[in-house]
């Protein structure tokens, strides 16, 4: 939460999560940390997707962006937040990832059918950055 807490770019943190890590989070995490931004809870869902969602409706009004960030990925860098803002002005929605290094395989069952060809993919990695407006229109407009 540290890089959350220093980026620019980031005005609250919002955090899905059931009442008992709540508890864990304000009295091991926010208790010893400096975090100067707003913290603000809402119940986790069932899956991911739904804790994202009730996230989403916690967002304020006066937000441009919105950026998931999983907590079991703890390394984020403020270097990465800001390189998804400015690459967010080319799209509605961006994410961090990386080039593949093993050699991938596709498979049926247990037979190989091919080698993927690395420079056709990349490792997709935390966090996902949207337009707000795009955001909530994915989540809430059916």
């Amino acid at each position: 939460m540290t890089a959350l807490d220093k980026s620019q770019y980031v005005h609250e943190i919002i955090i899905p999560c059931s009442d008992m890590y709540r508890a864990y989070i304000k009295k091991n995490i926010l208790a010893h940390s400096a975090i100067q931004k707003k913290v603000i809870f809402v119940s986790g869902g069932k899956e991911r997707v739904h804790s994202v969602h009730n996230a989403i409706r916690k967002v304020s009004s006066s937000a441009t962006h919105i950026l998931v960030q999983d907590a079991v990925r703890p390394f984020l860098q403020t270097a990465t937040i800001m390189h998804l803002v400015r690459a967010l002005g080319k799209a509605d929605g961006v994410i961090a990832a990386r080039l593949v290094v093993p050699t991938l395989k596709e498979v049926k069952g247990k037979r190989i059918l091919s080698t993927v060809d690395r420079n056709s993919v990349v490792g997709s990695r935390n966090p996902s950055n949207f337009l707000r407006k795009k955001c909530l229109q994915v989540h809430f407009e059916k």
